[in-house]
């Protein structure tokens, strides 16, 4: 399931898993997802630096754009997650 259809379903309350265990498999996501964006970002400063053509650091900034998508869906999912919490917690 993509990310998009995952915060769609969690304001539907579709998802039958514990919000507790999607908050911890956010956490993870974005732990990977941070992890491979210094990566690339390293690459591309490398590529940089041997002044590589510039239809390689394109491609990379392509894959650190994905990256950057990626991070931001995460940010709209943990703000669903969050107000799923909240409402438990009040009732």
């Amino acid at each position: 399931m993509n990310l998009l259809s995952g915060i769609v379903s969690l304001v539907r309350g579709a998802r039958a898993s514990s919000v507790g265990d999607d908050i911890d498999q956010l956490q993870a996501d974005r732990q990977a997802t941070q992890a491979a964006l210094r990566g690339s970002s390293e690459r591309r400063r490398a590529l940089m630096l041997s002044d590589a053509p510039d239809d390689q650091i394109a491609a990379i900034d392509k894959v650190i754009d994905g990256y950057h998508l990626t991070l931001e869906r995460l940010e709209l999912k943990e703000v669903v997650l969050i107000a799923q919490m909240q409402r438990a917690a009040r009732q």
